[in-house]
């Protein structure tokens, strides 16, 4: 979306609002998603395969905890193998989690070949992400890192045990 496309043909509809009845009017909006979604990205490591004659598993070394969306909006997130660039093969992508709704994909999806140990980015995390994270079966909050074209940076540290006892 045009965002100053938006915002003119939406001046122009207030502009004729006025005109017909005399005041102007405002509209304020949290625009959060649009402007951050795309920039975060969720890295997880590849802890085991599982094949099955239907399916082929991946399990990752984070859950629903660390990005609840496809569990509760069963919201499309694209997954890159940052490991490989090999063939794509059809992937159900699973949490480490004991809960059925622990996934990262609602279907297959066509990914690069995976092995244990590569690196998976679930994209579009940006947006309500972390904020919407939680310690569910105590498992630590990741590190955020922000990265730049100056570099890298840890803008929160990596929950460890003390800070799930003690507080973070």
């Amino acid at each position: 979306m045009d965002v100053s496309i938006l915002g003119n043909l939406l001046s122009k509809q207030f502009d004729v609002f006025k005109g017909k009845y005399g005041y102007a009017i405002q509209m304020k909006l949290e625009p959060g998603r649009f402007l951050v979604a795309e920039a975060g990205f969720l890295l997880c490591t590849v802890t085991q395969l599982n094949h099955t004659t239907a399916f082929n598993f991946v399990g990752v070394d984070t859950g629903f905890n660390h990005m609840v969306r496809t569990t509760m909006y069963k919201s499309y997130h694209h997954i890159i193998n940052c490991s490989s660039c090999g063939q794509p093969k059809k992937y159900i992508v699973v949490g480490n989690l004991c809960e059925t709704g622990d996934r990262f994909t609602t279907e297959e999806r066509e990914i690069a070949e995976v092995k244990e140990g590569d690196i998976l980015a679930i994209c579009c995390a940006g947006a309500y992400g972390y904020s919407m994270s939680s310690v569910y079966n105590s498992r630590n909050l990741p590190a955020e890192v922000m990265i730049d074209e100056k570099g890298s940076e840890v803008i929160r540290k990596r929950m460890c045990k003390d800070d799930l006892l003690w507080g973070y």
